[in-house]
């Protein structure tokens, strides 16, 4: 039974996690879990985080959240997330652990090509949007290394985008039911990330 789990856990190494959801729906911090479970299995996780990387390369001036400006960016991050750091991380024997906007058809399917192109297995978490009282009040407690861009929700702007957000995640993803894609409702964080961590591994409860 031993050897039989060990063979299982170095097959899950074929494998790339996606996790969308609202702003401040907790993506990162559930694919903080979900990096730690796999860790603890011996393998190789990399996150690569949309905020972060938006952040890193062209730093807080990316305009409001959902301008023109702001989208033109985050696309731009999108396509190198998908077509050369996932690849990169899935080509050295890794497991990418994508947290970014998926909530445009094209993305979503270039992530499940991408997966048969490889041969790897893919793993497609949505989070349930919170509220917009629970959105703010997570807002209040942001990291230091929370590279969000929604921050100051005294801003009309800020509260309209997270709105808009969670729309369009409801809309695109309540007609897709397929195999590789789970929801997870809004509930403690323990909970959200046990229910991604039993998914990604294929547990029942």
């Amino acid at each position: 039974m031993a050897r039989k789990q060990a063979i299982n856990y170095k097959m899950k190494q074929r494998l790339q996690i996606h996790i969308d959801g609202a702003k401040r729906a907790g993506k990162t911090t559930v694919a903080k879990g979900i990096i730690e479970a796999l860790r603890l299995k011996g393998l190789k996780p990399a996150l690569v985080d949309m905020d972060e990387i938006r952040m890193k390369i062209f730093g807080e001036n990316t305009g409001k959240p959902d301008s023109a400006e702001s989208l033109g960016y985050r696309h731009w991050v999108a396509r190198a997330m998908c077509k050369v750091m996932a690849p990169a991380v899935l080509d050295s024997g890794g497991i990418p652990v994508v947290v970014m906007d998926h909530d445009f058809v094209e993305t979503y399917e270039y992530i499940k090509e991408l997966s048969r192109r490889f041969g790897f297995s893919l793993k497609f978490i949505v989070l349930e949007s919170p509220d917009l009282e629970e959105a703010k009040r997570r807002s209040e407690f942001m990291l230091p290394d929370d590279y969000s861009d929604m921050k100051n929700w005294s801003d009309p702007a800020i509260r309209a985008s997270f709105l808009r957000s969670a729309g369009r995640i409801d809309d695109y993803y309540k007609n897709i039911a397929e195999s590789c894609l789970i929801r997870i409702p809004q509930s403690s964080v323990e909970n959200m990330i046990r229910e991604a961590v039993r998914f990604v591994f294929d547990e029942s409860e």
